[in-house]
């Protein structure tokens, strides 16, 4: 992309089939005769999710299930609804992690200091949660936050930055400012000493049960990601 300002999309979602989570980044640089933006949106909505076209399999393997499964399988599920207590500042097993204290609004008044702006409609991620898409005028900071639909409480926060459309000061500042607001209140201090000391650097941390990482991206770009292994983890574990 050389020199030339670039505008970016980032979308996200699962794969039931192997539990991990895939990632399309499509990017514009200024410098180009066209602008490509519907050519964007029409890949990204042309992305459908595989069938199974051997339905005759499927309802056989349904028709396997007695009783006593479907039971078992319910009961399952409601463990892995359950809330954390309130007592319980760390993620468990079978509950949803949510980061206790923090909310979507400290997220988005936090990054509204930065000038980001929401892009689009909020998008449902099932099981109770959804994720919303931040991003400044030109691109430069970007968000995505997963949270809980319940308590509006934050789940996971992923900060991208882009290095010819931010400062080193401006996207190291962002993200230290932004891990107060991504994390359970009793862990400020301790997560955002660590952010601060280790932010333009490959590191991670673990603290009362969440994952933090610090990473470089492929150009050098500052990345950031909060709870993203603990929600991930969950995510997967109700497939």
């Amino acid at each position: 992309m050389g020199d030339y300002p670039c505008l970016g999309w980032c979308l996200m979602f699962p794969s039931e089939e192997n539990n991990h989570w895939v990632t399309i980044i499509v990017m514009e640089t200024e410098n180009t005769d066209y602008e490509y933006e519907s050519d964007f949106y029409r890949i990204i909505e042309s992305i459908k999710k595989k069938e199974n076209d051997d339905q005759s399999v499927e309802a056989s393997k349904a028709s396997e299930l007695d009783d006593a499964a479907q039971n078992n399988e319910t009961l399952d599920n409601e463990k892995k609804e359950e809330e954390f207590t309130a007592e319980d500042n760390s993620p468990t097993t079978n509950g949803m992690p949510v980061m206790k204290g923090s909310s979507l609004s400290s997220v988005m008044d936090a990054a509204n200091t930065f000038g980001l702006t929401q892009q689009f409609s909020d998008d449902d991620f099932g099981h109770g949660t959804k994720m919303r898409s931040l991003s400044s005028s030109n691109g430069g900071l970007t968000i995505d936050i997963i949270y809980s639909t319940e308590s509006a409480e934050v789940l996971t926060g992923t900060i991208v930055t882009f290095d010819d459309l931010s400062s080193k000061d401006e996207k190291k500042q962002f993200i230290v400012t932004m891990s107060s607001v991504l994390c359970p209140e009793k862990d400020i201090n301790d997560v955002t000493n660590w952010v601060n000391t280790n932010v333009g650097s490959s590191s991670e941390t673990t603290v009362n049960g969440f994952v933090y990482e610090v990473n470089l991206g492929p150009t050098g770009n500052y990345l950031y990601y909060a709870g993203y292994r603990n929600w991930e983890d969950w995510e997967t574990s109700l497939y």
